[in-house]
């Protein structure tokens, strides 16, 4: 019998998410959080609203398992060698 769970495994660089999270936006998250940087936008003018958020996107998808969060093991790439063969008529 076939033991599924011995063909993949969780990605070790994104930790199973899929994806990776840009760290340039944790400054923003902290600064809107806390207590003493609590922004009443009625009151300021617009010029004072918080403009500091990164140019770059908040996640990206992980290069390693190409945002599945998994890998093959090196039995899961057998069997897909296996498969792959098979399925292909031309031999």
């Amino acid at each position: 019998m076939l033991d599924f769970s011995a063909l993949e495994e969780k990605c070790p660089k994104c930790n199973g998410k899929g994806g990776i999270e840009n760290g340039t936006w944790y400054h923003n998250w902290i600064m809107r959080n806390s207590k003493c940087h609590v922004w009443d936008t009625k009151d300021k003018p617009k010029d004072q609203a918080p403009q500091d958020q990164p140019g770059e996107c908040m996640y990206s998808f992980c290069e390693n398992c190409n945002g599945r969060g998994k890998i093959l093991t090196t039995e899961g790439k057998r069997l897909i060698e296996i498969v792959r063969f098979w399925m292909n008529s031309n031999y």
